[in-house]
């Protein structure tokens, strides 16, 4: 589901072709029925952007395999234009 950060990404970039925010950590709380119960971004105070929104809403879309009970993942991912 890559996809789905990406084109966040990707319109935040058409909006500021400047945007550079560097290295962020997506975690998302993954369900023992497979789905994400709750997605958050390391550092915090990108959470609260609308790149940041998006991000947090594709990856709360993502559907795991069933597990034995919850677990985090974390999905690392740059953010802006190259420096």
């Amino acid at each position: 589901n890559v996809k789905g950060f990406n084109l966040c990404i990707e319109n935040a970039l058409r909006r500021n072709p400047n945007l550079q925010v560097g290295a962020i950590t997506v975690v998302l709380t993954v369900g023992s029925s497979g789905t994400v119960k709750s997605a958050t971004i390391k550092p915090k105070q990108h959470e609260g952007s609308d790149w940041g929104a998006c991000i947090m809403q594709s990856g709360k879309r993502i559907v795991f395999p069933a597990s034995d009970g919850e677990s985090d993942i974390e999905v690392p991912l740059k953010v802006g234009v190259s420096m």
